[in-house]
């Protein structure tokens, strides 16, 4: 039912109008992380644990990294998500490679347009457990996003970002894909919506509600 979810969402985001723009920031949530081990292990990346190993509900054999509200800064207006989005999605989750000789971890995602060159989206995945800094780009092909005044929902695929492949020692490898994500995040307003909006965005919450009670 998430994965329907996570459509509808995009279906509510696409179909809104500058009449119910609404300021949001997220809350809650978790992104279901699935890697392709043998292909990071053809890199030298050996995954050896992960803690919390929450098993993920959208992805099969995937892993669940919370959302941490304390490191999420994460928000956007309702009617203009990509040109409005400020601040990252926190994670707290630690991932050990190499017999646990290196360890990856506390997730970002964020967004940056500069980034988007070369088929990638201009989102991206931040460690910030051993500050290695950007290490998977998230590319435009196979990228699905939607946003409204209740949920938030981004998935696609993680590929080697150039600052990862640099410090592997083959700028080559850059763009490989690693594996998949998909985050559904609850979100809030950051302000009192106008009159005109209200009744709006009580639809949008009951609705929110409605597909939780369904799934």
């Amino acid at each position: 039912m998430l994965k329907k979810l996570i459509l509808a969402t995009a279906l509510v985001f696409l179909g809104s109008s500058s009449a119910s723009a609404i300021p949001v920031a997220v809350v809650s949530g978790g992104t279901d992380i699935l890697l392709d081990t043998i292909q990071l292990s053809n890199l030298g990346l050996d995954v050896s644990s992960v803690n919390p190993d929450i098993a993920g509900t959208v992805i099969p054999g995937s892993q669940t990294a919370l959302i941490n509200p304390a490191t999420t800064t994460f928000g956007y207006d309702t009617d203009d998500l990509l040109n409005t989005i400020t601040g990252v999605i926190g994670h707290t989750i630690s991932v050990g490679f190499n017999a646990d000789s290196l360890f990856l971890g506390d997730f970002t995602i964020e967004f940056f347009a500069g980034r988007a060159v070369g088929g990638n989206s201009g989102f991206f995945v931040v460690d910030n457990v051993s500050g290695l800094g950007p290490i998977f780009d998230i590319p435009t092909a196979g990228l699905a996003l939607g946003g409204d005044a209740a949920l938030f929902s981004i998935s696609g695929d993680l590929v080697v970002s150039a600052e990862l492949a640099a410090l592997l020692g083959n700028a080559g490898v850059a763009g490989t894909d690693i594996g998949n994500f998909a985050t559904v995040a609850e979100v809030r307003p950051t302000q009192a919506p106008e009159p005109a909006t209200a009744a709006l965005l009580a639809g949008a919450l009951g609705l929110a509600w409605l597909r939780r009670r369904q799934s």
